[in-house]
């Protein structure tokens, strides 16, 4: 399916997760810069998973599109863990990885927007993901990060419908 490879190229595409590490203070980009910029890819992953439901009503045409998009992330995750762990000699499913990221940022979403925006509650997962629990700028990182997928896929999905 056509759009949800063009979904996959939105989510992997890397130029806001470049500008968001690039934008970190210097010492918070020293520490943890590479964990940020590995946890800002698997966010976009998920943030463009997750609003295929969010913003799509329940219709035969989102289920195709949604399942279209997880097969060829997980495609693509197979490749990505056959490549890893060929490199450090260690098997690594990094689908695997992206179910479990899922799983714990739709917790917290469900948890803790009580119907208000998803966006309030990523970014302080996300900085606890990347080991900077309470640090404002990697948060913010999240945040703008998933606020930016949902609004790309919004306008995707727009786009198509017109």
């Amino acid at each position: 399916m056509r759009q949800a490879e063009q979904l996959v190229a939105l989510a992997i595409e890397r130029e806001d997760i470049c500008w968001s590490v690039d934008h970190l203070p210097a010492a918070v980009a020293s520490a943890v810069g590479h964990t940020v910029a590995y946890e800002l890819q698997a966010l976009k992953i998920i943030a463009v998973g997750w609003s295929l439901a969010y913003l799509m009503a329940d219709t035969p045409a989102r289920t195709r599109l949604q399942t279209a998009y997880w097969e060829s992330i997980r495609r693509l995750a197979a490749e990505l863990s056959h490549s890893a762990g060929q490199l450090i000699g260690q098997e690594i499913d990094y689908f695997d990885l992206l179910k479990n990221r899922f799983e714990s940022y739709r917790t917290a979403i469900n948890e803790g927007t009580r119907g208000g925006e998803p966006s309030r509650v990523i970014g302080s997962v996300f900085a606890v993901r990347c080991g900077m629990s309470g640090d404002l700028t990697v948060a913010m990182a999240g945040s703008r990060l998933f606020v930016n997928a949902v609004a790309r896929v919004k306008a995707f999905l727009t786009d198509r419908a017109a």
